[in-house]
């Protein structure tokens, strides 16, 4: 069992000790986020290593997205953390993978909708783009041999297609040409994976990972996949039980 965390933060002009102790019984929280404001180098990242240093030393799990790269060498190798380079090795998971609610069964129609939207607010679509991509998105589900509209029992579904399926869809759309010429960013790095990663999401959200983001050439890609990221997330931590503990530390700093 992982033991609760209390972690130092600094100390008061009076000289007492401040500390993040979320299961404290003098001050128990309601709700384990935490925000960290201040100014250029007021020491906001180095109070985010110490929260992630005491959290891994808890035995917890920790998801880190990297946009500065402040994470992924030195204090990677002290703590022990994974390191994915996403432009070099792309999203460790498919978007479009079914994913399961808390009964095991998930709906694809479901994914495209929240899909379409995260990319229609990064990349400006319009009403018209946001209907292409969806159904281009219906379509490589169709094409995959799996009913966007029905529900299915997740673990039992193989082979969910990837962005490079709903790419080939929309390039054998005459209309899609300014829709491509949109989502180019996204499409042309070859980030993301085909099919089905297996148990891939699984293991990183159980790990200790630093997802290095710094690389990637345009912003838009960055808060995209991050969102797929997050969206994944919120599916995967819903399926479980809800227990008032701190269970996993989830860290984005200067999103």
């Amino acid at each position: 069992q992982p033991r609760d965390v209390r972690v130092l933060i600094g100390d008061t002009p009076s000289g007492s000790q401040v500390f993040w102790d979320p299961h404290g019984a003098d001050a128990p929280l309601n709700n384990f986020g935490m925000l960290i404001t201040g100014d250029s180098g007021a020491g906001k990242t180095q109070v985010i290593k110490a929260v992630i240093a005491g959290v891994i030393d808890a035995g917890l799990p920790v998801c880190i997205f990297d946009f500065k790269n402040d994470y992924g060498t030195d204090f990677a190798k002290r703590e022990g953390l994974k390191v994915y380079d996403i432009d070099r090795e792309g999203l460790p998971f498919n978007p479009l993978s079914l994913v399961p609610d808390d009964r095991g069964e998930a709906q694809p129609i479901r994914q495209v909708h929240e899909l379409a939207s995260i990319l229609r607010r990064i990349f400006t679509l319009g009403d018209q783009q946001e209907a292409q991509l969806k159904k281009a998105m219906i379509a490589a589900y169709d094409e995959a041999g799996i009913r966007p509209d029905a529900r299915h029992i997740a673990a039992a579904v193989q082979g969910a297609p990837g962005f490079g399926a709903v790419k080939e869809v929309l390039e054998r759309d005459g209309k899609a040409e300014k829709l491509l010429n949109r989502l180019s960013p996204l499409f042309d790095l070859n980030l993301f994976p085909s099919g089905d990663p297996g148990t891939t999401f699984e293991r990183l959200v159980s790990d200790r990972v630093v997802l290095d983001l710094h690389r990637l050439p345009d912003d838009r890609i960055k808060a995209a996949l991050s969102e797929f990221m997050i969206v994944r997330l919120r599916g995967y931590m819903l399926r479980g039980d809800q227990p008032r503990q701190l269970r996993r530390l989830l860290v984005l700093d200067e999103a």
